[in-house]
């Protein structure tokens, strides 16, 4: 597998060629199609230049000692990340060697979505990836604003902290602080993955997909 710097490099270049075309041709219909990978070649070297800036700060699921090999950016009412909740987890068990970056994207229109968002950010780091599934594989808590409630069903040790905290401005901010990150990618769907190479997925994946784009292939 190629290194940050190496991967890095042959973006450069690839980005400097496609600019290049793009100034002989700029209206040429072929010229669409570089713009697009103008667009996925810059993301590339974005990701694999800013990797620490999309890791640092982010709650996560595997174990704690293993390195962040992948980035999530998340709803817990998008039914694709609920769908695609199981092929995580057995990527964790393929990868035990590894953890998942789990950044919040909740819809700006969707209430329960974010204040979903919101308790997740507000958990402990030994209690987030129990609450993390719950509110991935739960259904009652979206026909509902009682989050004390929700909160004990979840497990959690102190159900009244996580409902204050929810509340902060402090935690609002976090959900701002990456969807900045998600802007930054140009991109508003959920689930999206990124990975130190500079792979990047958007929808639904498939624990082969996965797989491969962890190995470089």
């Amino acid at each position: 597998m190629p290194s940050l710097d190496q991967a890095s490099r042959a973006v450069g270049w690839s980005l400097l060629l496609l600019s290049a075309a793009l100034l002989v041709r700029p209206s040429a219909p072929p010229a669409r199609m570089l713009r697009r990978e103008w667009r996925e070649l810059q993301r590339t070297r974005l990701i694999t230049s800013e990797w620490q800036t999309f890791v640092e700060g982010a709650q996560s699921i595997g174990p704690a000692s293993a390195p962040l090999r992948i980035v999530e950016f998340v709803s817990y009412t998008c039914p694709y990340c609920r769908e695609g909740q199981p092929v995580l987890d057995s990527l964790l068990r393929v990868h035990p060697n590894s953890r998942i970056a789990i950044r919040q994207l909740p819809p700006r229109l969707e209430p329960r979505s974010r204040a979903a968002s919101r308790a997740a950010l507000c958990a402990s780091t030994e209690e987030f990836a129990r609450l993390h599934a719950f509110l991935l594989t739960d259904e009652e808590w979206r026909r509902t604003d009682d989050w004390l409630t929700t909160l004990r069903r979840a497990g959690m040790s102190d159900p009244a902290r996580l409902v204050t905290c929810q509340a902060s401005v402090a935690t609002e901010k976090l959900i701002a602080r990456d969807s900045v990150l998600a802007s930054r990618l140009r991109m508003r769907m959920t689930p999206a993955f990124a990975m130190p190479s500079g792979a990047f997925q958007v929808g639904l994946t498939t624990l082969d997909a996965v797989d491969r784009a962890l190995r470089g292939r």
